[in-house]
């Protein structure tokens, strides 16, 4: 779900497009009074490939939205399981497109040619416009953060991260992105060495970041977010490791300069894949986060346990 500076709302979902497991579009519709009516759906990505397409990220931009995807057009022929071996097909793609509020596609490009299949993307609009922050993959398998500018006169893709984590698969762990003025925070998840939790922040809307800072080396899961408070500090959350295996919801306030204060915890949770991701967003003076509750399964049952949305709020007064 993304905002126009107009008032507008777009809203997106993935709709199957073929008979492969990951062969699916991004649908998406746009309301212009606060949900009463919608405008008719429309494909963000129109390849007309029976193929991958997701991990869909927002950010307004002066005249619409702007929305940044991973695009498998040009995958087909290889195998999204294990190590992603090739087998005839290309790699993923980072493609973006920038839409007005009537829907009409402003522009379409491709930000990069070859990246990690299937992680989450962030993007925020910053006083440099808009950055965009993925998993990268190299020839060498190096699956790094790097960022990019999608409406640079120039596209350029930046390393980022520089972890070292070479992995042949891909870790279904994206980035995460918060801005507010000149400031900029990105967080992410990286086992180039060990398992991290890692955040860097910039002054600069995004130019420059400082040295990376390890938020959580505890053998973290991940699954990070970040929102940009008031205060001009930032509000981490990620997933970290609890007693006896256990999984515990984290956060950790950083603010301008970079500056880690202690991490809380929010709520314990399941290791499991189900789990999903936690996200957090500022409402008001309040931050409000929202996980998947994956209850164990009842002894004797064959039945999966039925999952629910769990949330809390934290005052920031």
């Amino acid at each position: 779900l993304g905002g126009f500076a107009d008032g507008a709302v777009l809203v997106h979902w993935l709709a199957r497009s073929g008979a492969a497991t990951y062969d699916y579009n991004i649908m998406a519709r746009i309301t212009k009074d606060g949900g009463r009516t919608w405008g008719e759906p429309f494909l963000v990505n129109t390849d007309g490939k029976k193929a991958e397409h997701g991990f869909v990220s927002f950010a307004a931009t002066d005249k619409g939205m702007g929305v940044a995807w991973l695009d498998g057009r040009e995958t087909k022929g290889m195998s999204h399981e294990g190590e992603h071996s090739p087998a005839g097909g290309g790699a993923m793609t980072l493609r973006f497109a920038e839409f007005l509020s009537d829907g009409t596609r402003a522009r379409e490009t491709r930000l990069d040619a070859k990246v990690c299949d299937c992680c989450q993307t962030a993007m925020v609009n910053t006083s440099k416009g808009l950055l965009a922050a993925y998993r990268d993959r190299s020839d060498a398998e190096l699956r790094d953060i790097s960022l990019v500018r999608p409406l640079a006169e120039k596209v350029e893709p930046r390393e980022f991260s520089k972890d070292g984590w070479k992995i042949n698969a891909c870790p279904v762990n994206g980035p995460a992105l918060a801005s507010s003025g000149e400031a900029v925070t990105a967080v992410w998840f990286t086992m180039g060495g060990k398992a991290r939790v890692r955040a860097a922040v910039s002054r600069d809307g995004g130019d420059t970041f400082s040295l990376p800072l390890d938020v959580d080396s505890a053998f973290p899961l991940g699954r990070v977010d970040v929102a940009a408070l008031p205060s001009g500090e930032s509000l981490l959350s990620w997933l970290g490791r609890g007693e006896g295996g256990s999984a515990e919801i984290k956060a950790a306030f950083i603010d301008p300069s970079g500056g880690l204060k202690p991490a809380f915890k929010v709520a314990s949770t399941s290791t499991a894949r189900a789990s999903g991701f936690p996200r957090l967003e500022r409402s008001g003076d309040e931050v409000v986060f929202a996980w998947t509750e994956v209850p164990p399964v009842a002894e004797g049952s064959t039945a999966p346990p039925l999952s629910r949305v769990r949330t809390a709020i934290l005052s920031l007064k």
